[in-house]
């Protein structure tokens, strides 16, 4: 498929380490482009914090106060976080298993 051919990307996510729901989706481009691509090179927070909808039951903190990103690995190591408070799939930092943190820190 095109990047022509992605027109949003939607978030999702829950955790049994809090009740909070994320539901969001945004048609920007920088995140769009990330989701076709994979790779997360020129990121920066103001592509997360702002221009998404917050769907049906969204109640986490993120990623309206995202204030940290990381710009140099892939879609699925922390694109968009605040400390103490990550989005995250898949990542292993050579201490933890494969994980997924959902608006919490694991």
């Amino acid at each position: 498929y095109a990047l022509s051919d992605i027109e949003e990307v939607r978030f999702y996510c829950t955790s049994s380490a809090h009740s909070r729901v994320m539901h969001f989706k945004t048609s920007t481009s920088y995140p769009v482009s990330v989701a076709h691509a994979g790779s997360t090179s020129g990121n920066a927070a103001s592509f997360w914090n702002s221009g998404y909808t917050a769907l049906s039951g969204h109640g986490t903190y993120l990623p309206a106060s995202t204030i940290n990103v990381f710009d140099t690995t892939d879609f699925t190591n922390h694109p968009f976080y605040v400390s103490g408070t990550y989005w995250n799939m898949g990542y292993y930092d050579g201490y933890n298993d494969y994980r997924w943190e959902c608006d919490d820190y694991h």
